[in-house]
């Protein structure tokens, strides 16, 4: 569907996410890492021929840094700003030191916001971070560390401010994204898990207890697949196994295919077809199968009424051969059965035979006429022989 992206294309958006995030927390370490070592060299006596090597590598650093800046006294007055800021701003960098965001004719609200959150620092002697929006619409991301002197006093505070509209915008459309795709697989009617490599659920589209009338069941999440063996019918369980396994053991993007059926608790069986599939990282460990559950109930119902329409077929032409080869026959019988009747003088005892031969003919008639008139196939016990058919069933008319 257009505008709707894929599962395949949410998955990677999420992971080039969460790459985004690591790497900018790396960069803030290393930050946050070059600003301590500044602060310790600025605390160590003059004599230390690394305070400039030092001095200089965080201002190689933050001159060379996309990110904005600044370096502010207990006055919130503006100690360095780096080259970035003048850009972001409009501001000459020389024109910042010294003076505050008041002065510097910032918004308002922004300068109440700016000033609380350098203000806990000073108050707390820890690291703050806040997010913020420019009139611009532009967010910022703001880290702001304590610079302590020799007796732990917080002496300044080192902020960096971070554009993070694209990310935000990102983010937001991702989430909308799954909630599309979560509002989907919800309303499908298909029964769609994850299980990670340990073989536990970690989610799926439905209450699967519920649907089945377990209302009392403990949440599905969490558990083993194993768990759930209990609820398949026992002919299937081991085919269900084999799959699964099949499907952790498997090293490549193949299909597992089985069918089982699962049981309710008001003891009906409902027919299911379970694909799944194995999930691998790029170097080639298992991360997790998923898995769709189809109801096929009805397509069951449907193959099995198919079996008997074709058995039934293969009856009615059976019965058909059978009643026209016979009734010739039986004409014949009948026929001369009728003249030896009519000769018969009843003096030497052959017409009570005969006539016993003329109701068996009667009888053969009736036979092949219900073959004929066969709509249904059922069967019936027969003692010595196991199962016939039951000709003298009812029509699937008169049964509906």
């Amino acid at each position: 569907m257009a505008g709707k992206p894929a599962y395949k294309e949410l998955e990677q958006r999420i992971r080039a996410l969460e790459c985004e995030v690591v790497c900018r927390k790396r960069k803030e370490q290393e930050l946050e890492t070059e600003l301590k070592r500044f602060q310790s060299t600025e605390e160590m006596p003059p004599q230390k021929d690394s305070t400039n090597d030092d001095d200089d590598i965080f201002r190689a650093l933050a001159e060379n840094s996309y990110d904005v800046i600044m370096r502010f006294d207990r006055g919130h007055r503006h100690l360095y700003v780096n080259p970035i800021a003048s850009k972001a701003t409009g501001i000459a960098r020389e024109d910042f030191i010294g003076k505050t965001h008041v002065e510097l004719g910032f918004p308002e609200h922004l300068v109440m916001t700016w000033e609380k959150a350098i203000q806990t620092v000073f108050d707390t002697g820890k690291p703050n971070r806040i997010e913020f929006a420019l009139p611009s619409n532009i967010c910022i991301d703001w880290l702001l560390v304590p610079e302590c002197d020799g007796d732990g006093n917080v002496k300044t505070v080192m902020t960096s401010a971070r554009d993070i509209t694209d990310f935000k915008r990102a983010t937001a459309a991702l989430l909308e994204s799954e909630e599309r795709y979560r509002s989907l697989v919800g309303n499908l009617p298909d029964i769609i898990y994850r299980l990670n490599a340990k073989g536990e659920i970690v989610s799926i589209n439905e209450d699967i207890s519920k649907r089945f009338g377990y209302v009392d069941s403990p949440d599905v999440l969490g558990r083993p697949y194993t768990a759930f063996m209990d609820f398949i019918h026992p002919d299937d369980v081991d085919n269900v196994m084999l799959s699964f396994q099949d499907t952790f053991a498997a090293r490549d993007y193949s299909t597992k295919v089985c069918v089982l059926r699962l049981l309710k608790k008001d003891g009906a069986f409902i027919w299911f077809e379970l694909h799944s599939r194995a999930v691998f990282d790029k170097e080639r460990n298992l991360i997790e199968v998923i898995g769709v559950m189809r109801d096929i109930t009805d397509r069951k119902q449907i193959e099995e009424e198919t079996v008997l329409f074709e058995k039934m077929r293969s009856v009615l032409e059976v019965a058909g051969t059978i009643c026209h080869e016979m009734n010739q026959p039986m004409q014949i019988i009948s026929g001369y059965t009728e003249l030896l009747l009519m000769k018969e003088d009843g003096q030497n005892g052959n017409s009570t035979k005969l006539t016993i031969i003329k109701e068996q003919i009667e009888r053969m008639r009736r036979i092949t006429k219900k073959l004929m008139s066969l709509q249904e196939y059922q069967t019936r016990d027969y003692i010595g022989i196991g199962t016939i058919i039951d000709i003298n069933s009812r029509s699937l008319s008169e049964n509906r």
